[in-house]
């Protein structure tokens, strides 16, 4: 790698930096000098040159662009939201209707559960009292 004296390194820089446009620092001084002294000659009333102008317009469209980027990304997050909160709906209702299940199946059984020893306990006085035979032979 070749080094130069007195020469600005681009490379810290934030951004798209073409390293073949590495100037040296006279040069850049140079050009410092020359835009300073223009706007001491001209006041801060001055024109913008061309470059100015170019300078500032794609910062103008990246702002925009930006701002157009971030309404598309809270659009869809709203549409995802908006799905998010019908599924939760959809989930409630079911859950819901699956309580209800339960209730019912909760009273099933313990109506069978009493069925069930109401039979036993007739089955057990059937077979235990005397005349069940009488009555069974019938």
């Amino acid at each position: 790698m070749v080094k130069f004296k007195n020469v600005i390194d681009f490379r810290g820089m934030p951004g798209n930096v073409d390293f073949d446009k590495v100037v040296p620092l006279s040069q850049y001084k140079a050009q410092v000098e020359e835009a300073n002294t223009s706007v001491m000659c001209y006041g801060g009333d001055r024109l913008p040159a061309k470059d100015d102008v170019i300078e500032i317009r794609p910062a103008e469209n990246e702002n925009i662009a930006a701002a157009e980027n971030l309404i598309g990304r809270l659009a869809e997050t709203e549409v995802r939201l908006e799905r998010a909160r019908a599924r939760e709906a959809e989930l409630s209702r079911q859950l819901d209707e699956m309580k209800k299940f339960v209730v019912v199946m909760e009273i099933v059984e313990t109506y069978l559960r009493r069925r069930y020893r109401e039979q036993q306990d007739h089955l057990v006085r059937l077979y235990s009292s005397p005349s069940s035979l009488l009555v069974s032979s019938k």
